[in-house]
């Protein structure tokens, strides 16, 4: 059976999003561990979370979702790609904690559907062996 760019494009999608479930909830116990039990600092908690829960991601992604193999190149990749991510989500965090009433950990969530969006289009992008 054949299947439409379109249905690839959820597959995929949906796959991605699975998978940033899971490594998601690891990043959201470690936020909510560090910044309202052990009160560390935003920013570098939000980089350092972030870039640690990359290496999980890369390779449950690229074994999974996109069948891609895990090279140095892709890793490389991937790592660009969220770093995209990463900036986006800390610009969206400092402005969110400029404007909104939450505590720093509710704003770390705040920013997960900006990040999946970006994370997803540029890894598909960037990363998708067919292009079909």
């Amino acid at each position: 059976m054949h299947l439409s760019k379109t249905n690839i494009i959820i597959r995929k999608f949906a796959g991605f999003s699975i998978v940033g479930f899971v490594v998601t909830i690891l990043s959201l116990v470690l936020s909510y561990v560090l910044l309202k039990i052990l009160a560390t600092p935003l920013l570098i908690t939000y980089v350092l979370v972030y870039g640690g829960t990359i290496i999980i991601s890369f390779f449950l992604n690229s074994k999974l979702v996109f069948k891609t193999g895990s090279n140095v190149r892709n890793l490389i990749v991937y790592f660009l790609v969220y770093g995209v991510g990463l900036v986006l989500g800390t610009i969206i965090v400092w402005i969110f904690s400029l404007i909104l009433p939450f505590e720093n950990w509710v704003l770390v969530y705040l920013v997960i559907p900006f990040t999946l969006l970006s994370n997803f289009t540029l890894s598909y992008y960037f990363l998708n062996p067919k292009k079909s």
